[in-house]
């Protein structure tokens, strides 16, 4: 984060080391605030800070929690000027620091309503951008069209040059006074991986009515344009929700996490959607925000925003991993937090909640292994026609008085991708395809529903070519 207080009476207990990877120290109100809600969700959590700032920065961050073999990062924050197609600085270190065993937790970003994304229009010629198809719409309302703003802005405008540059710049106008307040003189930058940006920034804008505008400064202009307001107002007039999301947020290992509000019950409008800008989902599940926090720093006591919303999934997937006997590796942690969550919008996986919002009670129980239930696996490798086949057998034993559940997987497995099953034995289900599904192909899983009272089941499977492995969990 961008900054922190270690000593604050709300996670000092909790706080094991502090480290500084940028030039200047910003205030410690939002960092302080992340840590706190880990903290409250995790009570016994133990705390590595790291203040932050470029996406240089995130990188030295990253490799310095890696080394310290911390469990979970969480990241409330993001850089828009990197696209959100999971390919940029950052990609790697997330994608090192999660085959290390790392789970790495995202905010989605605030910009649903902050943000456009089209097509650079301009039919008259004047060098404008034509937020719709009609020609009288080269201005987007800032903060509400009959209201006044005032405060700070941050605009960036982002896009990926097809053959020949264009350069184009964000500007703030007074519709009333038709006399520009601030334009962008800084000039296009170029991210490590191609994407051109600019940005302006104006602080403390007196109280006015504010227009957003993108000028058109050089080029054949033929590109697509994003545009998202990234600090200040929470809404513009002409936005578009979709592909909003804000890097690192669109890596594909990153736990990706949108808000939602308690009252109303309901996706936080703001909360950044998917789908990433290479077609994925982004979303993976969504949290709650508008927590109560006690650090002091913000008037009424809450904390806000998707900034909310990760360190509250974040402490709950610190929960799961404590309440395993052995270290679960990111890809399950994500499984049971996606598994165990209430469903709040589509049905099954939408681009703008995930699976839905993370239920703590729901996770925990998941992780629970009830004494009734005895599980063993086997992988033997045989040899009928010169090709390789491993059998894999799933056995699981219920002792108990009522039916239950059970996630039976190969620890260390060698078994490949591919695994099929073919039957059922031990059981009578009404419908065998659902009773024993393969729920995780890394680990060789498979998720029994609804095992009888003293009854024992065997699940059989297979996949070739492979060696073997025998241990199993449950």
């Amino acid at each position: 984060d961008t900054g922190f207080d270690p000593d604050n009476q709300a996670i000092v207990s909790n706080v094991v080391d502090t480290q500084s990877f940028r030039d200047l120290q910003e205030p410690p109100e939002h960092g302080t605030s992340v840590a706190e809600i880990v903290a409250r969700t995790a009570p016994n959590s133990q705390l590595y800070l790291a203040s932050t700032s470029t996406g240089t920065d995130t990188e030295a961050a990253i490799d310095y929690l890696r080394r310290q073999d911390v469990d979970i990062i969480v990241h409330s924050a993001g850089f828009p000027a990197f696209e959100d197609n999971g390919n940029h600085i950052l990609t790697d270190d997330i994608n090192t620091v999660t085959e290390s065993g790392t789970l790495f937790v995202n905010s989605a970003g605030n910009e649903a309503r902050t943000h456009w994304e089209g097509d650079f229009r301009d039919t008259d010629s004047d060098n404008l951008h034509e937020w719709t198809q009609s020609n009288d719409d080269e201005t987007n309302c800032v903060g509400g069209c009959n209201t006044d703003y005032s405060g700070d802005v941050t605009v960036y405008v982002r896009w990926s040059d097809e053959g020949i540059k264009s350069n184009y710049r964000p500007a703030l106008s007074n519709p009333v006074k038709n006399e520009y307040i601030a334009v962008d003189s800084d000039g296009v930058f170029t991210t490590p991986t191609g994407t051109r940006y600019s940005q302006l920034r104006v602080e403390d804008i007196s109280s006015q009515p504010v227009d957003l505008v993108v000028d058109h400064t050089s080029g054949p202009a033929d590109d697509e344009i994003e545009v998202i307001i990234f600090n200040g107002p929470r809404e513009i007039q002409r936005n578009v929700p979709a592909s909003s999301i804000v890097a690192p947020a669109d890596v594909p290992n990153a736990l990706t996490v949108a808000a939602y509000e308690r009252e109303p019950a309901r996706l936080a409008p703001y909360s950044s959607r998917g789908p990433t800008d290479d077609g994925r989902n982004g979303i993976d599940v969504t949290g709650y925000t508008n927590i109560e926090i006690t650090n002091g720093f913000y008037s009424g006591g809450v904390f806000g925003g998707t900034s909310a919303a990760a360190p509250y999934v974040g402490g709950v997937a610190a929960l799961i991993k404590k309440s395993q006997s052995e270290n679960q590796s990111p890809t399950e942690v994500i499984r049971i937090l996606k598994s165990s969550s209430d469903d709040i919008r589509d049905v099954d996986i939408d681009v703008a909640s995930g699976s839905g919002v993370v239920n703590a009670t729901n996770a925990i129980d998941e992780t629970k292994i009830s004494p009734e239930l005895a599980a063993s696996a086997s992988a033997v490798t045989i040899d009928p026609t010169d090709t390789n086949v491993t059998v894999v057998a799933f056995k699981v034993t219920n002792a108990g008085e009522e039916s239950q559940q059970a996630v039976v997987n190969i620890s260390e497995s060698s078994v490949p991708q591919g695994l099929r099953l073919e039957g059922v034995s031990g059981a009578d289900p009404t419908s065998p395809d659902q009773f024993a599904v393969i729920t995780n192909q890394e680990q060789a899983s498979v998720t029994f529903s609804d095992i009888p009272p003293d009854e024992t089941v065997t699940a059989t499977a297979s996949v070739a070519p492979t060696d073997s492995a025998t241990e199993a969990t449950v």
